[in-house]
């Protein structure tokens, strides 16, 4: 399945993400951490996804970095995996997007509200 990431159809990257992540494959988190610069916010969307399902504490920087992706879905992922990574710098990060965002603000809500 980790050779599906290297597929030439983001449908496909994308649906490879979500099995590994379901399959508990942490020997992807690499090559899934390779993927959050994918040129295809769907991608980047799921990768960032994955992580936050895996528990990928070794992938906190990057899942930080994808706050401030470009597209609102992928930070909307990167928010939800810091949550469930467990990352308490989130919430610093989250009082000033937040503010622009109001799906934003449901997730720090919900993130407050798990801790």
């Amino acid at each position: 399945m980790i050779q599906k990431l290297n597929s030439q159809s983001k449908n496909v990257r994308g649906y490879s993400l979500l099995v590994l992540a379901n399959r508990s494959d942490r020997k992807a988190i690499p090559k899934i951490i390779d993927l959050m610069s994918d040129e295809s916010a769907m991608v980047r969307s799921c990768a960032v996804g994955a992580l936050g399902h895996l528990k990928a504490s070794e992938a906190i920087l990057a899942i930080q970095k994808c706050m401030e992706d470009p597209n609102s879905e992928v930070r909307k992922s990167a928010i939800k995996a810091a949550i469930d990574i467990g990352d308490q710098t989130v919430f610093s990060k989250l009082d000033k997007i937040s503010k622009e965002d109001p799906e934003i603000r449901n997730l720090l809500d919900y993130a407050k509200s798990k801790l």
